[in-house]
């Protein structure tokens, strides 16, 4: 079964850091970003957002489902759970930690409670996954489509997830991803592109957001402090609320 490949083609790496730039097209927050990012899988992620000259702006932190974020520009500390909406603080949109970690290590986001509906061939040796939470015809709830495209060789190209129900879908967000990492993450995106519904995140438009991934390196450990973040001293800290 394609979905069984999948995973198992995509269990490695299982560590990855580097740097990025981000292009930012949305309502709130646009821009041109400067990140450095260190992941291990499945839950722990850090992302510095830095100034033009080299000291953070912000960083986030993910572990094991909770969220630590510093604003040094407003001199604020965050902290809850890793929910999609407080995730938004660095980056405007709907994924959470887990499905931002398996998009930027290559793989297929889980969509949770899902099965495979369909295989289509998409030509070329190409086939798209269909993921269904719902049963296909139902129509009185709402529920969640994803469908993946993925080379022959198992290369995951494209990833979009709809919520459909009433008789239509609507796109929530796409990912799309191409080029390569490099010598050190041989097989890992070197750019994703992501296509996100305004809706989802409460702006007034879609949002476009180039994430061009450099000096990657996959499977080499980043220190366990990585994952750490503590509030300088006097910096207010700001409980987040939970709800996704």
């Amino acid at each position: 079964m394609l979905l069984s490949r999948l995973r198992l083609a995509h269990e490695k790496p299982s560590t990855v850091s580097g740097d990025a730039k981000a292009f930012v097209d949305a309502a709130e927050n646009g821009g041109r970003y400067s990140l450095l990012f260190a992941i291990a899988r499945p839950d722990s992620l850090r992302i510095d957002a830095l100034m033009p000259w080299g000291e953070p702006a912000a960083s986030l932190v993910t572990r094991a489902g909770r969220l630590l974020f510093r604003d040094d520009r407003r001199k604020q500390f965050f902290r809850g759970a890793s929910t999609p909406r407080n995730l938004s603080l660095l980056l405007p949109s709907p994924l959470t930690d887990s499905e931002l970690i398996d998009l930027l290590c290559g793989a297929m986001p889980e969509l949770p409670g899902a099965d495979p509906a369909a295989i289509e061939d998409a030509g070329d040796g190409r086939h798209r996954l269909v993921l269904r939470v719902l049963p296909a015809g139902m129509q009185s709830v709402r529920g969640y489509v994803q469908t993946a495209l993925v080379a022959a060789d198992l290369t995951v190209l494209e990833v979009s997830r709809f919520v459909e129900g009433g008789g239509k879908s609507e796109l929530i967000w796409s990912a799309t991803l191409s080029e390569s990492g490099g010598a050190g993450a041989p097989g890992l995106p070197g750019l994703i592109h992501f296509h996100i519904a305004g809706v989802s995140v409460g702006q007034s438009r879609d949002i476009e957001i180039d994430l061009r991934l450099k000096n990657v390196i996959a499977d080499h450990a980043p220190p366990n402090s990585a994952f750490t973040l503590l509030p300088p001293a006097g910096m207010p800290i700001i409980e987040l609320d939970s709800a996704r």
